[in-house]
């Protein structure tokens, strides 16, 4: 699931219902099937949107904001919030981390 999920960010839907139509099952199921893994969509739906932001923070040139933008976050600031939550850090401080992990 998480792996779908990955590739379809920033290309596709990554809604519940969308992730569902594409395994061609029903949204119920979905959600069924995440609660016996003992996750929630939502929970998922940030796991694998923060883990492609770490990607495109290390391995792109991206602004902030087109980032957030890619992973479907309203505004930067939602996403910079999150990320920060997810990781202690701001994502230009992550970017500069792995640019120059020396400076840390």
């Amino acid at each position: 699931m998480e792996q779908l999920l990955l590739q379809r960010v920033g290309i596709e839907d990554t809604g519940l219902e969308s992730l569902a139509e594409a395994i061609n099952v029903s949204k119920r199921t979905l959600q069924r099937r995440l609660d016996r893994e003992g996750v929630d969509f939502r929970s998922l739906s940030l796991s694998v949107r923060m883990r492609r932001a770490q990607e495109l923070l290390a391995g792109t040139d991206l602004d902030v904001s087109d980032i957030a933008t890619h992973l479907e976050y309203s505004t930067p600031g939602h996403f910079a919030r999150a990320f920060r939550q997810s990781f202690d850090v701001a994502p230009s401080q992550y970017r500069n981390n792995v640019a120059n992990p020396d400076s840390c």
